[in-house]
């Protein structure tokens, strides 16, 4: 298949007339803190914008692939005119970005992690993870907005965009984590509202149109080292987390009296399971040169739900169920979840 992909878009005809305002807000809430920074890890710099976009690039090229649309590769980059559809929505060399993004809300605050033992090695880990002990990190307790606007030339196709970036943000929320450093527990958002320029939109209505085109297709060829989300090799598992974290110690930037609000333990869960792997191979949650495949949440809580959960998700080029149950037998075994799990 070409890498337009030309079946998938279809011909519009003559361009509408743009809306007086066309845009789409999603609200979300924040239920780990994200990491937005540059190369040098500083959340602090404004690059929060680049830091999500690459995100929901990211994630899109690996939804098109589960659908059977691959995107194009570095191998094989898109040529002229001819753009797959994640470098039509996103941009490429020559091409801009079907959309401008604003980000409202999200400020900065200290990172902070809970370990067992201060003397452990997972302490010194940490901080190696983060030199800096003033090191802070995206975080929005109220919620933060993403305003999506379409530019000059994309006003037609406008309502088949939306629906894709609200798509696209709604995996992420259900599947993985928004930003960097989802490997380390950052990321963790989930969409509260939206407003559309058109009140007949609804999110449902708008997920169901995404959903219509971009949902994951049985049997699709897939190539190992890009990542999918494909049924099979990609596996979402957000468990209950029942650690009594009461006593554990405080090391990287001190929360002050806010000890309580924020539980943020997840390289204290991942050094857990890498440690008793038994199947899936230990590079799938990185090495040197590799990056993480496999990706582990803090603890969080959802809107009126009092229990914490921990979501583990990846796509480790395993079968999912080995991977899945791999992991639910570890943290059951150390009493991370509960023994019980509804399925």
């Amino acid at each position: 298949m070409e890498n337009g992909q030309s079946g998938l878009r279809p011909d519009v005809g003559d361009a509408v007339k743009a809306p007086p305002d066309p845009h789409l807000i999603v609200e979300l809430r924040t239920l780990t803190p994200l990491w937005t920074g540059g190369i040098d890890g500083d959340c602090s710099r404004g690059e929060k914008e680049s830091g999500i976009l690459g995100s929901l690039r990211f994630w899109y090229g690996g939804i098109l692939r589960a659908a059977g649309f691959p995107p194009c590769s570095e191998k094989n980059p898109c040529k002229d005119d001819n753009l797959c559809l994640v470098c039509d929505l996103f941009g490429a060399t020559g091409h801009a970005r079907r959309f401008r993004m604003e980000v409202d809300g999200l400020g900065t605050r200290p990172v902070h992690f809970l370990v067992k033992n201060k003397k452990s090695g997972l302490a010194n880990k940490l901080m190696d993870y983060f030199p800096d002990e003033k090191r802070t990190a995206r975080w929005a307790p109220n919620g933060f907005s993403l305003t999506f606007r379409p530019r000059a030339g994309s006003f037609e196709k406008w309502d088949e965009y939306k629906a894709r970036i609200l798509y696209i943000l709604a995996r992420i929320a259900d599947l993985g984590g928004l930003g960097a450093k989802t490997q380390l527990g950052f990321g963790q958002v989930e969409i509260d509202q939206i407003e559309s320029d058109q009140s007949s939109d609804t999110l449902e209505l708008l997920l169901a149109s995404g959903e219509s085109v971009l949902a994951p297709k049985p049997n699709v060829p897939l190539t190992n080292g890009e990542f999918t989300v494909a049924p099979g090799r990609f596996f979402s598992l957000t468990v209950p987390f029942t650690a009594d974290v009461e006593h554990w110690i405080t090391i990287g930037t001190e929360p002050g009296k806010k000890k309580g609000a924020y539980k943020p333990c997840a390289p204290e869960i991942r050094e857990l399971v890498l440690q008793n792997l038994s199947t899936i191979p230990a590079d799938s949650f990185g090495a040197p040169g590799i990056t993480s495949r496999i990706h582990i949440s803090h603890p969080f809580h959802k809107a009126q739900a009092e229990e914490y959960s921990v979501k583990i998700w990846g796509d480790p080029e395993l079968a999912s169920a080995g991977a899945e149950t791999e992991i639910r037998t570890i943290l059951q075994t150390h009493h991370y979840i509960q023994r019980q799990v509804q399925e």
